[in-house]
């Protein structure tokens, strides 16, 4: 069980902040890690609690975000994660004859750890310390114990706080006692304030308190606060009670058994001797408080080293100092000759090279502390943009970024002029129109120093050139015109835009289009680059109503060709279509058989009928296997009109290598018989 103070959270909404000195649950979460993960106890055997009060978001999620399994319980229950309390039904019985009923998370728990906070309490009513802590630990509000409590504050008489220490469930169990001083409030239970004492001197308490004895540990906390500003003198009665408590008045469980020991030790300290040292209390020699304090008191310095920088920059040194007295004063010489007396300078070096810098720092006393740091002073940091760059759109441009002094690796960013940047060395950019831009390089070294250097490039432009490649003659109307288009300069990919003069386009790179009257048209290529560059080319196609026909004469035949033997023919074409017209003819197929086919020529052009006939020559390497027929045929079409062509026949025929005169019956009959046999006769035979 871990007793937390969240005395001012009253009956606040569960989202509700404020600034109040309440638990902090940062100190809180670091003991359940040290409980969770360094001793090894389970969350779901820890219990967090305060029984009269809310556990509000702000102190409950930093806690469940990290160990959501431990028990987390306050008096209403009405938010995620946080339990009810719920009554045990045992009591505890006060000497002023009233009784509390003890939440059962407590009368169950094997151990307590009691955390409260140094921290005065409302003028009159003393200080909220860990005595007082456990007026959270009932199930109805503690307000009835406060006229019991004020009426402790004269000497002698008992202290609610002497009868829950005593109690078997509560002080009885506590195993631990962290009280948490590290901010403190030397003004009230509800406002934070800053200590006037030495070693706080008007800031933070800064402090934590540990003890197994919660009279010692309040003890201590009380002569803190009372330096303060006297928190009621009688506010320390409980202290005496528990310490030497008077016989047979205090019997918290109500079995007639009553307390007759010290619950503690309870002592005041020595202001005459230092407050860091072990004898501000006497200890245990003189059954006193064994005071351990750890602190700082000693003044020291610290020049927070090492520095580097370049020469003719500002270099900014930070001083700092703890222990001692404040205020403080400050002196530093900077290894070069030259001083100055603030806490936080910053100094220019004329010169490179390796300096150390001495700060020396005198407190409210006259006690010094020296602490030096090396200074590290490179040449100036210079960026190079090694221009001018000149280059065309579309084409990237290599830069070249280099730099002198300050301290290597350097970082680089370049800006491009067009929008564009980089953080290479040696960037590629692309510009997307012509021009003359600035180029502004950055470098910064690894202390953080930059330089720039500007220079700028010239970007130029390869004029855009379209070529559609006409003119388109020789065609028919209804025939497929085949239009090549092409481009050079600009940026590519391009886009193309044919205007074929007939009211037809198309925005392919090489279309095909058919006219459906003769005529000369004006055929447009419009052509655009990737950045928007526009150029046109004209041409024209001359479409004819005069149609080509196509017809082939011969055939190609041959007979007792050896195996392997190269042969040779020849066929005819002819154009015996319309007077004028214009046939392109190509030969698109011939056998498979056989290798090393040839025709002279292979295709024409422009063939008018007025031309004659075009002869063919074709030859061709027979296959090599004997005494075989092969047949096919030669495909030769009208390229205008597929559908317009002819066939020339094609036969070759191989005969056996050798003929023999042999007719012996029997040997003959062997060989039919038998066909794998005797290979060497049949090979001497011819067969």
């Amino acid at each position: 069980m871990i007793k937390v103070n969240l005395n001012n959270c009253w009956q606040n909404p569960y989202g509700e902040e404020d600034n109040d000195a309440d638990a902090n649950p940062y100190l809180v979460k670091e003991l359940l890690d040290q409980l969770v993960n360094v001793v090894g106890v389970d969350e779901e055997n820890i219990t967090v609690y305060d029984a009269v009060r809310t556990m509000a978001n702000w102190f409950y999620n930093p806690l469940a975000s990290d160990f959501p399994d431990v028990n987390y319980v306050d008096y209403r229950g009405g938010a995620s994660g946080r339990q009810k309390v719920t009554s045990s039904g045992i009591k505890i019985y006060f000497t002023n004859e009233m009784d509390r009923t003890l939440p059962l998370c407590v009368t169950q728990a094997k151990y307590l750890i009691n955390m409260p906070i140094m921290k005065r309490h409302t003028l009159g009513s003393g200080v909220t310390l860990a005595g007082k802590n456990h007026f959270g630990s009932f199930m109805t509000s503690p307000s009835g114990l406060h006229t019991y409590h004020l009426s402790a504050f004269t000497e002698g008489n008992p202290a609610p706080q002497t009868d829950i220490h005593a109690h078997e469930h509560i002080g009885g169990k506590t195993l631990l006692y962290i009280a948490d001083g590290l901010y403190g409030s030397p003004v009230n239970h509800v406002s934070f304030g800053h200590f006037d004492m030495y070693p706080f001197n008007d800031d933070w308490a800064n402090s934590l308190f540990f003890s197994q004895d919660g009279v010692a540990i309040d003890s201590v906390m009380w002569d803190f606060l009372n330096v303060e500003g006297d928190p009621a003198e009688g506010s320390q009665n409980y202290l005496h009670q528990s310490a030497d408590p008077p016989a047979d008045v205090y019997d918290p469980e109500g079995d007639g058994t009553y307390l007759n020991e010290s619950l503690g030790v309870h002592e005041h300290w020595n202001t005459t001797i230092d407050i860091f040292s072990s004898d501000r209390y006497s200890g245990p020699a003189g059954d006193g408080i064994d005071y351990i304090a750890v602190g700082e008191v000693d003044l020291e310095a610290d020049a927070n080293g090492p520095y580097n920088g370049v020469v003719n920059i500002s270099i900014q040194f930070y001083g700092n100092a703890s222990g001692g007295t404040t205020p403080y004063t400050w002196y530093w010489e900077f290894g070069d000759g030259n001083t100055s007396t603030e806490q936080n300078p910053p100094y220019t070096y004329s010169t490179t090279g390796n300096y150390t810098a001495t700060l020396t720092v005198t407190d409210d006393y006259n006690a010094t502390a020296n602490d030096t740091a090396s200074v590290h002073v490179e040449p100036e940091l210079e960026a190079d943009a090694n221009g001018p760059y000149d280059g065309t759109i579309c084409e990237p441009i290599e830069f070249s970024g280099s730099a002198s002094g300050g301290a290597s690796p350097y970082k680089w960013y370049w800006r491009f002029g067009d929008g564009g940047t980089s953080t290479q060395q040696y960037p590629s950019h692309q510009y997307d129109d012509t021009g003359n831009y600035t180029v502004k390089l950055t470098v910064t070294d690894d202390w953080g120093y930059t330089d720039d250097d500007v220079t700028w490039a010239i970007v130029t432009c390869n004029e855009l050139e379209a070529d559609a490649n006409g003119p388109y003659e020789g065609y028919y109307v209804g025939a497929d015109v085949k239009f090549n288009g092409s481009a050079t300069g600009g940026c590519e990919p391009y886009s193309w835009l044919w205007d074929f003069g007939d009211g037809k386009k198309s925005d392919e790179e090489d279309p095909t289009h058919q006219y459906m009257d003769a005529g000369n048209y004006t055929v447009t290529l419009t052509v655009t680059d990737d950045v928007g560059y526009i150029d046109d080319d004209v041409t024209w196609a001359n479409i004819s109503d005069l149609v080509p026909d196509l017809e082939c004469e011969g055939t190609l035949s041959w007979s007792k060709v050896k195996p392997g033997e190269t042969v040779s023919g020849s066929f005819t074409v002819k154009n015996i279509g319309d007077n004028g017209s214009l046939l392109d003819w190509k030969i698109t197929k011939w056998s498979l058989w056989g290798s090393n086919w040839a025709f002279t020529p292979r295709g024409g052009d422009d063939l008018k009928p007025s031309d004659g006939s075009v002869t063919v020559n074709v030859s061709v390497k027979a296959p090599n296997e004997k005494n075989k027929e092969f047949t096919g045929e030669v495909k030769i079409v009208n390229k205008e009109n597929t559908s317009d062509n002819c066939t020339i026949p094609v036969y070759l025929k191989t005969p056996k290598n050798k003929s023999s005169n042999f007719n012996f019956n029997l040997l003959e009959w062997l060989f039919e018989r038998f066909p794998n046999t005797f290979p060497i006769l049949r090979y001497m035979l011819g067969l």
